[in-house]
Formats: C-alpha cells, structure tokens, sequence
C-alpha cells in the first residue's frame, strides 16, 4: 500500500486526500503562507495562515481545481466557488 503521508496537512496532520480538500492555490497566495512549493495544507490550516477565507481568486486553473471532476469538501467547494 503507498504511503498516504504526502497528503498529510503540514499543520494538522489530517489527511487532505481523504477529507477531499486537494487543490492548487496561485503562487502568490501558497508562498505568502509555505516556503516550499510541497506539501499539503487543508483549507482551515490555510485560513489560519493567512488570517481570512480563501476566495475563488486564490485557486489557480489546474484540473484538480474543477469539482466537476473531483469530489471535493463542502469547505473547499464554497471557497472556490465563493
């Protein structure tokens, strides 16, 4: 079995994969919180970075951003959809 520990929250530990919060930020949104572009977050360990609510600006084009193709969190589909 892989190992599930890539999608581990850096802050909480949760498993993002399994609570379907996979997603991409923009750049500028990701590095003003992480140094490094690896890694998972969930979307409250995001907020609680970034000191507001993630708002469909800060999710780029990538696939994984569509919820017609990925389940997704109700949290991450209201966030993304705003």
């Amino acid at each position: 079995m892989a190992s599930r520990k890539k999608f581990l929250c850096l802050d909480c530990s949760v498993d993002t994969g399994k609570i379907h919060e996979h997603y991409m930020l923009v750049d500028t949104t990701w590095f003003s919180i992480h140094a490094s572009n690896r890694g998972m977050i969930c979307i409250g360990c995001v907020e609680g970075r970034l000191g507001r609510s993630l708002t469909p600006q800060d999710f780029n084009n990538s696939h994984v951003n569509n919820p017609k193709l990925y389940p997704m969190s109700s949290r991450l589909l209201s966030r993304i959809k705003g």
